[in-house]
């Protein structure tokens, strides 16, 4: 099984847990979560100084891909296999939390696991809409109620 996670979710022991149980992740990390892996990888400031294209790990197949340079025009530059299937996946979850962040819910309440609550039931519309979007040719618009 696959996984892919955002940053705020992705740190080393859950990562080796999962691993454990035999659900493989893909994800982006935080620098404060990396649990000692930092002086096994190449520093910040020495990734910096590479040009853009550079990679670490999860080479193959080597793909390409545009990316927009400072000098206002697009350049082919090489995009590692791993990074084009975090990406293809990950637009997925950045879509839904546009959208959950468009339809905010009004409820104010002072006990936090209403806030968490109504935040899943929120998750929970909008994949039901972007499902029945995927699988009916009619359109029918995303309102708030």
């Amino acid at each position: 099984m696959n996984c892919f996670l955002i940053n705020l979710f992705t740190f080393v022991t859950l990562l080796n847990k999962l691993k454990e149980l035999g659900i493989f992740v893909s994800g982006t990390i935080r620098i404060n979560r990396l649990g000692g892996a930092d002086s096994k990888l190449t520093s910040i400031t020495e990734l910096r100084k590479r040009p853009c294209g550079i990679h670490v790990a999860g080479v193959v197949p080597l793909g390409n891909t545009r990316r927009w340079n400072m000098n206002k025009e697009y350049k082919v530059i090489p995009r590692p296999y791993s990074i084009e299937v975090y990406n293809k996946h990950m637009g997925g979850v950045d879509l839904i939390d546009s959208l959950v962040g468009l339809y905010r819910h009004t409820a104010r309440d002072q006990r936090w696991y209403m806030c968490i609550f109504y935040h899943f039931l929120q998750v929970a519309v909008v994949n039901c809409w972007l499902l029945w979007r995927m699988n009916n040719e009619g359109k029918i618009e995303f309102a708030r109620i």
